[in-house]
């Protein structure tokens, strides 16, 4: 499945090499608040333009938006201008937030996680589609907020290719300890492919840092 997205420009220099040898992975710099994300040698990383047409989109990056960013081993899913949830390769995408105290107000963690994916919705609609292979509050230094990981299966009428598949996704939200912005971490693609890059996409999820 597609969601329409904001296009995409490449971004320059977006990492740092940890080593003088051919590094197995690189850190991405540049980020806001002291965001800190490590990517796998291959994967890139490209910027979400700003499109004042897609309000209603989770990658909406108006002036509320501290920072929007893309990223695959795959160039064709950055390619793709939209978010890529039954992909052949992991598509996957972060993003910085900040929320006004009215938002905040009216925004749940329930909100947060259901942004993307309407997991919930889907779960008490037809819980035989959908799996929960992990969710785990968060309650550190970064903030507070939930870590879930689940598969689905999406009918052919949701997929790309007009396919039934099983997809699966990976995606973490936090709210700073301040309540004034809210950083999210999704990475997804079909679940063969999941079990694939498994391992690269935890190495992803567990170097993401964030003082947000």
């Amino acid at each position: 499945m597609r969601v329409p997205a904001p296009l995409m420009t490449l971004i320059g220099t977006l990492v740092l090499v940890v080593s003088c040898a051919p590094p197995s992975a690189t850190l991405v710099s540049g980020l806001p608040n002291g965001t800190v994300l490590t990517l796998p040698r291959g994967w890139q990383m490209v910027d979400v333009a700003a499109d004042p047409l897609a309000v209603n989109n989770p990658l909406n990056v108006g002036p509320e938006v501290l920072d929007a960013k893309v990223f695959s081993p795959d160039p064709n899913e950055l390619a793709a201008g939209s978010i890529v949830l039954d992909g052949s390769a992991p598509y996957g995408f972060l993003h910085v937030r900040q929320f006004t105290q009215e938002q905040i107000a009216e925004t749940s963690i329930r909100d947060l996680r259901n942004g993307v994916f309407p997991f919930d919705k889907t779960r008490a609609r037809n819980p035989a589609v959908l799996k929960v292979i992990d969710q785990s509050p968060i309650s550190d230094q970064r903030g507070f907020g939930e870590h879930l990981t689940f598969s689905v299966r999406l009918p052919s009428t949701a997929t790309s290719d007009g396919v039934t598949k099983s997809v699966t996704i990976d995606q973490t939200v936090i709210m700073s300890p301040a309540t004034n912005h809210v950083s999210v971490l999704f990475v997804a693609c079909t679940s063969d492919c999941f079990e694939v890059f498994q391992s690269q996409i935890d190495g992803i999820v567990n170097s993401w840092r964030t003082t947000t």
